[in-house]
């Protein structure tokens, strides 16, 4: 078979070059191997930015709750409000490093 580049040849000449198939258009094994690494970079940017939130809202959001009313109760004891918030805000940080992780394999190569 031999290497086509687009557009040199009509398109019923690569059919037949490519074995006759109506839908198949072969491409030359140079373009086929080069790895296409746009996805992995705007995984890792949407992967930064969900770690870069969690780190920037959830602490706030916290403090905020810790000094809520709801948060003891007439003996200074922690309420479910804070503890479901606690887990809440726990669960939040974990997500903010496991982005953070995921962001840096992506643009590692550790996803291919």
């Amino acid at each position: 078979m031999l290497p086509v580049k687009p557009g040199d040849v009509a398109e019923g000449e690569r059919r037949e070059r490519t074995g006759g198939d109506v839908g198949m258009i072969y491409q030359p094994r140079a373009l086929a191997q080069v790895p296409y690494a746009g996805g992995m970079v705007a995984l890792a940017v949407i992967l930064f930015l969900n770690a870069a939130f969690n780190a920037l809202t959830w602490p706030n959001f916290f403090r905020r709750v810790v000094k809520d009313p709801r948060a003891r109760d007439s003996n200074g004891k922690a309420t479910a409000f804070l503890t479901v918030h606690l887990y809440i805000f726990i669960a939040a940080m974990v997500m903010a490093a496991l982005s953070l992780v995921a962001g840096v394999a992506a643009l590692a190569g550790g996803f291919d």
